[in-house]
């Protein structure tokens, strides 16, 4: 527990301030860099009082009009629920929905397999790929890349591009078409 002046603190920068705020066990992870001065002040003046600066309260010397209110002998008989205007509000739990399961694709064990290629399972996105590529070689259109991600065009490009080259390795395509 170190005391500190209000010129000490201000000479200090924000590592200085948090080694302060360390060894007299003062939370600094939501203050500023002057709230950490307001509570190493605060601190050292009146331990009590540390907490409440620390959580952004302000201390301030009770004048007597704030001291204990005066008690009048002849009680008045109130509504208790009176002195709540506002509408009860309670804390509901967030509700989040669970992630969305991935849809478990079998690899299929028989794929048939040509210059260190293999066909995609059947089912995939790859797969679809393929297809496309296969049916535009079957009607004798020369299948592009470009071609490719201009017809699929809800499948990520690098995906179709890759697929494609894979494709043509495959078939033994090679060179330009």
């Amino acid at each position: 527990m170190v005391a500190f002046s209000s010129e000490q603190l201000n000479a200090m920068h924000k590592g200085q301030l948090r080694e302060a705020c360390r060894e007299n066990s003062i939370n600094y992870s939501t203050l500023n860099v002057d709230g950490m001065r307001a509570a190493l002040l605060g601190y050292s003046t009146d331990s009590n009082d540390a907490a409440d600066l620390a959580a952004g309260a302000v201390v301030a010397a009770a004048t007597p009009e704030q001291q204990a209110p005066e008690v009048s002998e002849d009680p008045v008989e109130t509504d208790p629920l009176a002195e709540f205007d506002a509408p009860l509000v309670v804390n509901t739990p967030v509700v989040v929905a669970a992630p969305k399961a991935a849809t478990v694709r079998k690899i299929q064990a028989d794929r048939e397999e040509r210059h260190c290629v293999k066909r995609p399972s059947d089912g995939t996105i790859c797969a679809r790929i393929w297809a496309w590529c296969d049916d535009q070689r079957a009607i004798s259109n020369v299948p592009s890349a470009k071609a490719l991600r201009a017809a699929l065009t809800d499948v990520d490009n690098t995906t179709c591009t890759v697929q494609f080259y894979r494709w043509r390795k495959f078939n033994g395509i090679s060179g330009r078409m």
